[in-house]
């Protein structure tokens, strides 16, 4: 019954990772989240409970952060971002997760007692003074917590051995191709041996909720001034997708008066109708970095 549960994601710790894709472990590279219940995200873990050191030491390091859900992680895990970045031998950390909000990465500044100039920040569902689930139970830091993503770290290196070796009897026997996400230790940049690569178009929403915005503007205005007491630049953007409203983003920088960047790119298309796909996310940001090189002149 244990195994079976284990197995099947009914436990109330997931780590059974077997069916996710191992193609692309590495030393720079590990396993973020797998779309298997019986393992789910392990990115938030390993990063506020410090399971992966190395990437923390890196955050530690970083000049640049960009925060975000994973429209702003899709887009910024670009060819284009790290060489842009790297060229001006500039550290950055793309502090992205799925699904997150302004509380937890405020957190993890926290924590670790971040510093750095700047923060990109894609103002999509983010200023809502909130965290999802799965931040939640991990800033919890309960000892079941700390279980689980240890075990998520631990089984890594077995899930290599196993699955992305030639141990064909347990390859076989064991191993599955579940939609995977990897994580760069050294920046935060996510790739995936097999997230789909369709063309669908992505587009900006026109929906301005009214009703909304006087809140989103209160809790960006505590965020910005959490990030002015640490002396840190804030830029705010939109990531195209149907349910962000760049008007929003430009109000909220307005009344903070901070810049925004929305670069006007026409033709994106996406994994889905809300995630950028690899070649429009280098597109974008491409044009992006182009508006963004004289803010960072003058934050830096």
């Amino acid at each position: 019954m244990f195994v079976y549960a284990m197995v099947f994601g009914y436990l109330s710790t997931n780590f059974w990772v077997f069916r996710c894709n191992a193609s692309l472990y590495s030393s720079e590279y590990y396993l973020s989240y797998c779309a298997d219940q019986a393992f789910g995200s392990y990115e938030h873990g390993a990063i506020f409970l410090g399971t992966d050191e190395e990437s923390i030491r890196n955050l530690k390091l970083a000049d640049v952060l960009i925060l975000g859900n994973s429209r702003a992680q899709m887009a910024f895990s670009t060819t284009a971002i790290q060489a842009f970045f790297d060229d001006r031998n500039i550290k950055h950390f793309n502090l992205t997760f799925n699904g997150e909000q302004d509380v937890f990465p405020r957190k993890i500044i926290e924590k670790y007692a971040l510093s750095p100039r700047i923060i990109i920040i894609n103002s999509d569902y983010f200023f809502y003074n909130s965290a999802n689930s799965t931040a939640k139970k991990i800033m919890s830091e309960t000892p079941m917590a700390k279980f689980e993503y240890t075990m998520k770290a631990w089984v890594q290196p077995l899930h290599k051995d196993i699955c992305g070796g030639e141990r064909r009897l347990f390859k076989n026997l064991l191993c599955g191709d579940q939609k995977t996400q990897y994580r760069s230790r050294k920046n935060g940049r996510i790739t995936s041996p097999n997230w789909p690569n369709e063309n669908i178009p992505v587009s900006y929403s026109d929906d301005y909720p009214e009703n909304a915005f006087q809140e989103l503007l209160n809790n960006a205005r505590k965020f910005k001034k959490f990030a002015s007491d640490r002396k840190i630049c804030l830029v705010i953007t939109v990531v195209p997708s149907p349910v962000a409203t760049p008007l929003v983003g430009r109000k909220i920088a307005e009344n903070l008066g901070t810049p925004f960047i929305q670069p006007d790119v026409e033709g994106l298309t996406g994994s889905d109708s809300g995630h950028l796909n690899p070649a429009s996310a280098e597109i974008w940001t491409n044009a992006f970095l182009k508006e963004f090189e004289p803010v960072l002149q003058d934050c830096l």
